[in-house]
């Protein structure tokens, strides 16, 4: 028997190019235990640093494993960033 897991959350990131606030929505696919105070930590101590949403995903692939989908909306254009 093996298990799957999805986490998902909301979170806020800092846009590099006009320094505004941004909404994402991520899910986590994974067959891995996650804990859930590591993951809202790890993207609470990026909150005020601008950083584009692609780097996001990759950065929380690379730290949580399995396979990372963000969705932001940018200037009125939805753009879901996937990483396995």
């Amino acid at each position: 028997m093996s298990i799957s897991n999805e986490y998902s959350w909301s979170f806020r990131g800092t846009c590099p190019v006009d320094g505004k606030s941004d909404k994402y929505r991520a899910t986590i696919n994974t067959d891995m235990f996650v804990e859930i105070s590591d993951l809202l930590k790890f993207c609470e101590k990026r909150e005020g640093t601008p950083i584009f949403q692609e780097q996001h995903t990759e950065d929380l692939q690379k730290h949580f494993g399995g396979v990372v989908t963000i969705v932001g909306y940018h200037k009125g254009v939805k753009v879901r960033s996937i990483v396995q």
